[in-house]
């Protein structure tokens, strides 16, 4: 039997580390809620830390989260370790509010 290789990693320009990550959260938050066309991550890079913003649905808010955050907290330690290897920290904020809307407006 053949053992498994892994892939070289691919060098990341800035943009595309941040865009990467932005995308691979997203991919998963859509698989967890009920209205994946509402979903949308954002994100802003500093020096050292990228922080995601994911905004869904209000009634998706719970599926993110995840009984006492363990989904939340499984989705930024798959962040993290994804992230660390680019010599970054990710922070993950969940508001639940779908793009383009704002309240009070």
């Amino acid at each position: 039997m053949r053992a498994l290789s892994r892939p070289a990693p691919i060098p990341l320009s800035r943009n595309r580390s941040e865009d990467s990550l932005r995308e691979v959260l997203l991919c998963m938050v859509q698989q967890l809620v009920d209205a994946p066309a509402l979903a949308d991550v954002s994100s802003t890079e500093g020096q050292h830390t990228v922080v995601l913003t994911v905004r869904v649905a209000p009634a998706d808010v719970g599926q993110v989260i995840g009984k006492q955050g363990r989904i939340a907290d499984a989705l930024r330690t798959i962040l993290s370790a994804a992230a660390g290897k680019q010599g970054k920290r990710a922070l993950i904020e969940i508001i639940d509010e779908p793009a383009g809307e704002r309240r009070g407006s």
